[in-house]
C-alpha cells in the first residue's frame, strides 16, 4: 500500500507514518503512541481514520469468549435475546450488561466465559410514576474488535430502546431468542375475581403473560410468535402505554393453556430462563390436571346407575364438599366440571327434569 502523506501529517517521515500505521493495527493505543512519537492526539486520530483503524482496538478485553455472538446455537439466541432487552451496545464495541437478579448476570458470564470478578454492583436511581425510586442492580462490561457488527444481526444496536433493529434469527433458534427476550422484557402475572354466580367462594385465576418495548418491536415479537404455532382463537392484544414510547404485548385469559402453549413455543421446560420470570407458570402449570383429579374423586363417591348416570349438578355439588373438606382453594365451576368431563372421556345427553335444562353423563 503506498502511504501518501496528508495535510495533517505531512510533518512525519513515510517512515514513522510506516510506524504509526502498523502499531496502530497491532492494537497500540493513542496516548501510548502520543508519547512515543510526541504528537498530538489529533493527528493520530487522523492516521487511524486515513487508513481504516480502530482507535479503540487497545481497550477491548481479551479475557472472554469474543466470538460468542458470531456462533449459531440457543446460547447465544437467548443471550441475545435477553440483551435486546437489558443489555447497552455503544459506538465504541463495549458491550454492558445490566440485571437486578445476580444469578442471572453470574450465568451470562458463565456462558460468555466472563470472570465473575468484573460483575459490577451498583444502585440505580430511576424515576416512576412522577417519583425517584432508587434498586439494586448488577452490570458487567466486555468488548471486542467488531462487536457492533456482531450484535447488530441480533438486533442490537445503538440506542436500541428507540431504533428497532429487524434481527435475523433462523427459525430453529427463533424460541430461545424470544425466550431470552421476554426474560429481560416479558412478565408473566396471575390476578383474582369473584363472580356472584358463582356458588363456590374461592376466587378464579386469571393468567396473563406481557411484553413491553417500542412499538415496531413488539409487533416483530407477536408476528414471530404466531409463526411458531401460536393459534388460539384469542389473540394477542398490542396496547400503547401512556405518556411514553412504550407499546405492550397482552393476552389475558382465565383458560391456563394460553400460559402453557406461550411457555411450549419458548422451550422454557428444558432450557435455561429466568426462575423468577417463570414462577407463575411452574406454579400452575398442572393447574388443569387438579381439576381432573377432583372429578375423577368425586365420581368415585358417587352411585352411579347405568341407565341415569351422573348429572353434572351432582358432580359440582360433591366436588365442592371434597375441596371444603381438604380446605382446597382450586376455584371449581360448573363449567369447569363439565369441561373436566369431556376430558375425562364421559359421554353426555341433554335432558328435562320438571322443566329443568340438565345434563348427565355416562361412563364409556
Amino acid at each position: 500500500m503506498k502511504y501518501k502523506w496528508k495535510p495533517h501529517y505531512n510533518h512525519l517521515s513515510k517512515k514513522t507514518l510506516k510506524e504509526i500505521v502498523k502499531k496502530g493495527r497491532e492494537g497500540f493505543g493513542v496516548v501510548n503512541i502520543k508519547y512515543k512519537y510526541k504528537i498530538s492526539t489529533k493527528t493520530i486520530k487522523k492516521i487511524y481514520q486515513d487508513f481504516n483503524i480502530d482507535p479503540f482496538k487497545a481497550m477491548y478485553s481479551k479475557d472472554w469468549d469474543t466470538k460468542f455472538f458470531m456462533r449459531e446455537n440457543k446460547k447465544t439466541a437467548y443471550w441475545a435475546g435477553f440483551l435486546v432487552a437489558d443489555g447497552y451496545i455503544g459506538k465504541s464495541n463495549r458491550l454492558e450488561f445490566t440485571q437486578k437478579n445476580k444469578e442471572v448476570v453470574e450465568k451470562y458470564c458463565e456462558d460468555l466465559k466472563i470472570d465473575k470478578k468484573k460483575i459490577i454492583k451498583r444502585f440505580n436511581r430511576y424515576r416512576s410514576k412522577g417519583r425517584i425510586k432508587s434498586g439494586e442492580g448488577y452490570r458487567v462490561l466486555v468488548s471486542a474488535y467488531k462487536l457492533n457488527e456482531d450484535l447488530l444481526r441480533w438486533g442490537i444496536g445503538f440506542r436500541k430502546s428507540y431504533i428497532f433493529y429487524k434481527p435475523i434469527v433462523s427459525k430453529k433458534l427463533l424460541p430461545h431468542y424470544l425466550r431470552g427476550w421476554f426474560d429481560g422484557d416479558g412478565s408473566i402475572s396471575v390476578f383474582y375475581h369473584k363472580r356472584r354466580s358463582i356458588k363456590n367462594v374461592n376466587k378464579i385465576p386469571n393468567f396473563q403473560f406481557a411484553l413491553t418495548g417500542t412499538k415496531d418491536s413488539v409487533l416483530w415479537f407477536k408476528k414471530k410468535i404466531i409463526e411458531c404455532g401460536y393459534n388460539f382463537k384469542k389473540g394477542i392484544n398490542v396496547y400503547k402505554k401512556k405518556n411514553t414510547i412504550a407499546h405492550t404485548i397482552r393476552v389475558t385469559s382465565s383458560n391456563v393453556q394460553y400460559l402453557l402453549k406461550f411457555a411450549e413455543i419458548l422451550k422454557v421446560d428444558n432450557n435455561y430462563h429466568f426462575k423468577e420470570k417463570w414462577s407463575n407458570y411452574f406454579q400452575f402449570k398442572d393447574f388443569e390436571k387438579i381439576g381432573l383429579k377432583i372429578i375423577k374423586k368425586s365420581i368415585s363417591k358417587l352411585k352411579y346407575n347405568k341407565n341415569k348416570g351422573i348429572t353434572s349438578e351432582e358432580i359440582f355439588n360433591k366436588a365442592i364438599k371434597i375441596l371444603k373438606i381438604n380446605n382446597d382453594k382450586y376455584p371449581l365451576t360448573k363449567r369447569r366440571v363439565e369441561l373436566s368431563m369431556v376430558k375425562i372421556g364421559l359421554k353426555s345427553e341433554v335432558f328435562n327434569l320438571n322443566g329443568k335444562r340438565l345434563r348427565r353423563w355416562f361412563l364409556k
